[in-house]
């Protein structure tokens, strides 16, 4: 797995969803291969960037202040810390 996109549906109605293919292959033109993952509940973005972060260099998140808060609060105790966007 090269990089991740942490996403929570609960935002923004879901609207995003709909774009998941473009974002998907525009952010893979420009960094390599992206893998889609969604939030179930609350504290899963922590999970999801616990689990998958050290293999990444890059990590899109997409969400609330809380999905931000979780993936930021994740990458901050790492030594080796990938790129947010």
């Amino acid at each position: 797995m090269g990089n991740i996109f942490i996403y929570n549906p609960a935002s923004g109605k879901g609207r995003l969803k709909k774009y998941k293919d473009y974002i998907l292959s525009e952010l893979s033109t420009k960094y390599g291969e992206v893998t889609w993952l969604e939030t179930e509940r609350m504290g899963h973005a922590f999970e999801l960037e616990k689990e998958y972060g050290p293999k990444c260099d890059y990590i899109f998140a997409s969400g609330g202040d809380g999905t931000i808060n979780e993936v930021i609060n994740g990458i901050s105790k790492k030594k080796k810390k990938p790129i947010i966007g």
